[in-house]
């Protein structure tokens, strides 16, 4: 069976009634995070986003997706500038096609010879060999008073541990996992400072999704991180 994140739109129109409000619950989570990152843009910023494709978005939603499902699309809707991002160069060209701005490069070694007032990268940061790197590169394209917004799953997560508990992978395609002590670590090595984090509701469970609307334990009950870095200014003056 399909996860709820592998669920395109028009299929999702010829779910059981059950499953359709299992999806809905899925994507208002995605759309938490999505909401809260567009609330740290301000329409004229220039926005550049890495690791923009939407992976689980059939071509013919590229341009209409629902709500919550294809975060590019709601910063291409919210600001005025937004460039995406990607190794991906088949998916991006589908992108382009939808009528995306678009370019093809790999997130550890981009050079566009431009600056960004935001960078952002959703649930990419786990998927690389060097985020170190990555986070070089957000830096040299950053403008001084500019922000660098990056969501990732949260590894304390409570359905994470059980799965490493019973032997299970979470997901046999991360490299790694960040906390906000990681990535405050990380992040200065780079020039950066970890200036705010949040955390972010969970997947579907029965456990941890009553106790984190109830704002309890949620450390272990949220399903993601949303870090917000900004240029260290006193180790680059």
């Amino acid at each position: 069976m399909q996860s709820f994140g592998q669920i395109c739109g028009k299929c999702a129109q010829a779910l059981p009634v059950r499953f359709k409000l299992q999806l809905r619950k899925h994507l208002d989570r995605c759309y938490e995070r999505n909401v809260y990152i567009l609330n740290q843009i301000h329409p004229s910023d220039k926005v550049l986003d890495v690791g923009c494709v939407g992976h689980e978005i059939e071509e013919g939603d590229l341009s209409d997706p629902p709500r919550g499902y294809f975060l590019h699309h709601d910063l291409h809707q919210h600001a005025d500038q937004v460039v995406g991002l990607d190794i991906l160069d088949t998916e991006v060209e589908k992108m382009v096609a939808a009528g995306y701005d678009v370019q093809v490069a790999d997130a550890q070694r981009f050079d566009l010879k431009e600056t960004f007032d935001v960078i952002v990268a959703g649930e990419l940061i786990e998927h690389l060999e060097n985020p170190g790197l990555f986070l070089q590169c957000c830096r040299s394209h950053l403008k001084k008073d500019g922000k660098v917004i990056i969501s990732t799953p949260n590894p304390q997560h409570l359905q994470f541990v059980l799965y490493r508990l019973i032997g299970e992978t979470v997901n046999d395609e991360h490299t790694l996992w960040l906390d906000h002590d990681v990535m405050e670590t990380l992040a200065e090595r780079e020039g950066l400072a970890l200036t705010k984090y949040k955390y972010f509701s969970p997947n579907i469970t029965m456990i941890s999704m009553p106790m984190y609307k109830l704002g309890m334990a949620k450390p272990i009950t949220s399903g993601g991180y949303i870090f917000i870095l900004e240029i260290d200014q006193e180790t680059n003056t």
